[in-house]
């Protein structure tokens, strides 16, 4: 099993839905920005990471009602690449 952990901020609120059997669903998207002094040039650099992340059922619920945009948020879960086809390709 590969898993991740990650401490960012809500780019937007949370989506709520649910799923045909009722259960929740919270779609959310977290930024993390990381900060560096370049060693050649001296200047400071910054690179931002944003990362998807799902929830579900009381989960879901709990992150909907109490987390919103720029909120910062700790999460810790399971990594799953997902596929999706657009216009057949």
């Amino acid at each position: 099993m590969l898993r991740t952990t990650m401490l960012g901020r809500l780019g937007k609120d949370p989506e709520l839905r649910s799923m045909p059997s009722g259960d929740a669903v919270c779609n959310f998207s977290m930024a993390h920005s990381d900060r560096w002094q370049d060693k050649d040039s001296g200047q400071q650099k910054e690179r931002t990471e944003w990362v998807r992340w799902v929830a579900f059922g009381r989960q879901a619920e709990i992150i909907a009602q109490y987390v919103k945009k720029g909120d910062p948020l700790f999460c810790a879960g399971q990594q799953q690449t997902r596929s999706y086809e657009k216009d057949g390709q």
